[in-house]
This record gives structure tokens, C-alpha cells and sequence, in this order.
């Protein structure tokens, strides 16, 4: 009987996953242990200097650069910008959640990346890739200097099938360049890792598709580093300017493709809502 023993690369990925998910189960059994659930509570409601959640909707528009060879240079759709919270459910942009424990949420959000078969193109002979839905679970562990966040994300739409992992820290800021305005900045760093289910899906090339110039790609597991800034600044007493920025730097997995031209991606969006009142908690 032959034994197969795990490549380096195998073990690499389990021991990230278990840095990711370890801590994320270890804080959630502290939770509930030795009935600290409603200081934990508390630490959730206050998180750190933000300001008092409240519900905006509106319009906005992002600038994002393509990883892709073909297609825009820069992407601009006009898109909802949507902040909703009722008790449990609570809703960012295209992206929703439902509080399952303290400090736990489901979550169910779109992944963006899409490759178009387009005739007459450097993709001619490509077999479409389209959006995914990813369906995820997160924890939130609190601290009075930042916010860590694990988290777990499974594609249930079918087509890339890829599980994703990720860690996230960030830290909350709020102040007044003059009196009677306050303006709220939450910038994080972030470190993910896809596995290789997402890579051949997006940017790998089979046999069928690979020609001279498109050679035979597939990548194995792919990670990715995510620096981002998310501000927010009251126009009004009903109106607040929404901006986010990051830039994303991609492993060789991506950045190797065929069908890549780069591996970073930075964008930016800028959203104008229209505050309803206080968020129902």
C-alpha cells in the first residue's frame, strides 16, 4: 500500500487555513463561556470610536482597474450605495448579512471578477466566466486597539466552486477639522487566500482554450494582501459623502496568467446617500 504524503504547498495552505480559523473558534468559544456574552455584546455595540450606525441609501460610482488584458482600462458603473440595518439583517452596497451569534454573521456578496469571450479579441476561443455568489461566515474579535476578522467564503452559484479564507484587522478614527463637522476613517489591512478552484476558474487556460500566443495555464491556490481606506463625511444633517480606495496585490497564480496584465488592482468609489434615520439593532 503506497502513501501519500502532503506536498509542501498542501501543508502550507492547511496551516494558513488553521491560522485563520483557529482564532476565529477560539474567540467564539469565549463568548460563551462563563456567561460573557453581554460584555462581549457591549464590546460589539461600541466598536471602538465609530460613529452611531444609521440607514442611507443612494447612488455611487467606482474607478477600478482591470487585471485583465482585455477589457476597459478603467471600469466606471453607477451603482447602489446602500446602508440598511434591522435588527439581525443588515445590508452594505451588494452585499448582505444576518446576525447568527454575537459577534457572528452569515454573509452573502458577489465575487467581481469575470472574463468575456469577446470575437476578435486577445479572449477569442475563451469560454465565459461569470460572476460568482459567494455565501460566508464571519467573526469579529474586538480589542480596544483594533478589530480582527475572520473569515470563512464558499461560492454556492457553481461555477468557480472556490473556498476563500481571510483575516482582516482595521481600526476606527474620528475627528473635526472644524467645529460641528466630523469626519470618520477606518482604514485596514487585509490577507486572503483562494483556493486553486478560484484560480483555474478566472485565470487559468485549459487545453482547448490554450493557443500560440495562449499557452496552457493552471494555477494552483492563490493569496492576496488588500490595503484599504473607507471614509465618510456628513455634507448635511440627511446627507454624508460614502468614499472607499484599495489596492490589492495578487499572487504569481494570478499575476501569471495568460490572460493578466498586472497583478495589482486599485480602486476607488464615491457614493452620495441619503440618511433614513437610525438603524434598528
Amino acid at each position: 500500500m503506497r502513501i501519500r504524503l502532503p506536498s509542501s504547498k498542501e501543508t502550507l495552505f492547511k496551516f494558513i487555513k488553521l491560522l485563520i480559523i483557529g482564532p476565529a473558534l477560539f474567540g467564539q468559544a469565549l463568548v460563551f463561556s462563563n456567561g460573557r456574552t453581554d460584555r462581549i455584546d457591549n464590546l460589539e455595540k461600541q466598536r471602538a470610536k465609530r460613529p452611531e450606525p444609521t440607514n442611507q441609501i443612494g447612488l455611487g460610482s467606482s474607478i477600478s482597474t482591470s487585471l485583465y488584458k482585455v477589457g476597459d482600462s478603467f471600469d466606471i458603473p453607477v451603482v447602489p450605495s446602500i446602508t440598511y440595518n434591522y435588527k439581525r439583517f443588515s445590508f452594505r452596497g451588494v452585499a448582505a448579512s444576518f446576525k447568527l451569534l454575537p459577534l457572528t454573521r452569515l454573509t452573502l456578496k458577489p465575487d467581481f471578477n469575470k472574463v468575456e469571450a469577446e470575437k476578435g479579441t486577445y479572449n477569442e476561443g475563451l469560454r465565459e466566466r461569470n460572476r460568482s455568489l459567494d455565501l460566508g461566515l464571519s467573526f469579529l474579535l474586538p480589542s480596544k486597539w483594533f478589530m480582527t476578522r475572520f473569515s470563512y467564503e464558499r461560492d454556492i452559484s457553481g461555477r468557480s466552486e472556490a473556498n476563500k479564507y481571510s483575516v482582516s484587522v482595521s481600526k476606527a478614527f474620528q475627528f473635526e477639522p472644524w467645529k460641528g463637522e466630523k469626519i470618520s476613517l477606518l482604514p485596514g489591512i487585509s490577507y486572503s487566500q483562494h483556493s486553486k478552484q478560484w484560480s483555474r476558474y478566472y485565470f487559468g487556460v485549459t487545453d482547448t482554450e490554450a493557443r500560440a500566443d495562449r499557452p496552457k495555464y493552471t494555477p494552483e491556490d492563490s493569496h492576496q494582501w488588500t490595503l484599504r481606506l473607507i471614509g465618510n463625511y456628513p455634507i448635511t444633517e440627511k446627507y454624508v459623502l460614502n468614499t472607499f480606495y484599495s489596492y490589492t496585490i495578487f499572487s504569481s497564480a494570478v499575476e501569471d496568467s495568460p490572460l493578466t496584465k498586472r497583478g495589482y488592482r486599485s480602486s476607488i468609489f464615491f457614493g452620495l446617500n441619503y440618511i433614513l434615520g437610525k438603524s434598528t439593532r
